[in-house]
């Protein structure tokens, strides 16, 4: 008996054709294991399962930190109880100091998530035996950072390392302001102007409105009236596009370095494409964006009030950031979960043979019982996300 395209039904009635209470009990043995081991496109589907759910695992965890240790630097006397109890109490709190303020600014650029080639690449070639690596062609639904086989297009899209250089276009990192200029993000030194935050010495070590004499920590690529240290963002054919340089834009054939976004697989069979798509969004590293706040305190606020705001703004400052991280891959993986779970319902497009089919069966429930409950634990990580970046990035925390 060979099958080919089951879907979870057929693979149950597969079942009762070849001894299927058997061939259940056999499933937990080392054998049964060892034949879907063997079968890289059926052993590939399920590790994708695994690395999946052990990616949404991964990032529920680090959201419940962020948001833990809000709680406990807010001096919030329960921060045992589950995500939603423990977004509940930090908006609660956040709502009430906010009353100790005029007004609250609060700004940062969205994450950057970035999926590895690399990874879909391993991927496929452990899944389709014939796949090539070498010759392969992958592709990004986002921009391409990192070499490009073909021709690389976008606005600033050409990438230079500037460990020390005079930037003709935006800057990303540090911009070197001795002789003073501009500051878009943090000036640490001198401030010729008002500055938001100020050390104990009376330096600069916030936004200032004048002239920054210091340094500048750019919080997005921006223009650098000094010397850049960290990457030059400049157009395509400039003299400063060296062909050492990467790819930060579209990238029309192979992208050789990471995908914002997610990553779509080289040319492969239907199911080892789907098992490296996953492989690819469970890598997925999304980068915390900088976050930058003003506010002015309210006039009847006392000296009590001041200092529970400022001290409510130094726990945005510290942990908004990584909460926006997380929410932003989460969210990638909500439509990884979905995509994959319908990749394992609908079964293999490869012939499989009787005795493999009655393996897979069980173990092709089990991997849906967890995408299910992977589906799940992300869709409470991005509800209790949202929630909480709305009240502490708008002060919308009904």
């Amino acid at each position: 008996m060979r099958a080919s395209g089951i879907g979870l039904i057929g693979l149950t009635l597969a079942l009762s054709s070849v001894g299927g209470c058997e061939k259940l009990k056999e499933c937990a043995a080392a054998a049964c294991e060892s034949e879907i081991q063997a079968n890289g496109t059926v052993s590939g589907m399920f590790r994708s399962v695994d690395s999946i759910s052990a990616a949404v695992t991964e990032t529920k965890v680090a959201l419940e930190a962020e948001v833990r240790a809000m709680c406990e630097e807010l001096g919030i006397a329960d921060c045992s109880g589950d995500l939603g109890a423990l977004v509940a109490s930090v908006n609660g709190e956040l709502n009430a100091r906010f009353a100790f303020a005029a007004s609250i600014s609060v700004n940062y650029e969205p994450a950057k998530c970035e999926a590895s080639v690399e990874v879909a690449l391993e991927a496929t070639a452990s899944c389709d035996a014939e796949f090539d690596p070498g010759s392969a062609e992958l592709s990004c639904e986002g921009s391409c950072t990192g070499g490009c086989s073909g021709e690389c297009t976008g606005e600033l899209s050409c990438e230079v390392e500037a460990p020390s250089i005079a930037c003709s276009g935006s800057c990303e990192g540090s911009c070197n302001l001795e002789a003073g200029g501009t500051c878009t993000g943090t000036c640490n030194g001198d401030c010729s102007g008002a500055c938001s935050l100020s050390n104990a010495a009376g330096e600069c070590r916030g936004e200032c409105d004048g002239t920054c004499t210091g340094s500048c920590e750019m919080t997005v690529a921006a223009s650098c009236e000094g010397t850049c240290s960290g990457k030059c963002l400049v157009e395509q054919g400039s003299v400063d596009c060296t062909a050492e340089a990467s790819c930060r834009g579209s990238c029309d054939l192979s992208c050789s370095g990471s995908c914002e976004g997610s990553v779509t697989p080289p040319s492969a069979s239907v199911d080892c494409q789907a098992s490296a798509k996953a492989e690819a969004s469970a890598s997925i590293h999304c980068t915390p964006p900088n976050v930058t706040i003003e506010f002015e305190f309210d006039g009847a606020a006392g000296a009590e009030g001041e200092a529970q705001l400022t001290a409510a703004i130094g726990t945005i400052k510290a942990h908004l950031g990584g909460i926006v991280g997380a929410l932003a891959k989460m969210e990638l993986l909500v439509d990884a979960t979905a995509e994959l779970q319908g990749s394992v319902e609908g079964g293999f497009s490869v012939e499989l043979d009787a005795e493999l089919l009655a393996c897979i069966a069980p173990v092709a429930i089990e991997a849906v019982e967890k995408l299910v409950a992977a589906a799940g634990d992300a869709s409470v990580s991005v509800e209790a996300s949202v929630s909480v970046t709305a009240c502490a990035g708008t002060q919308s925390c009904g």
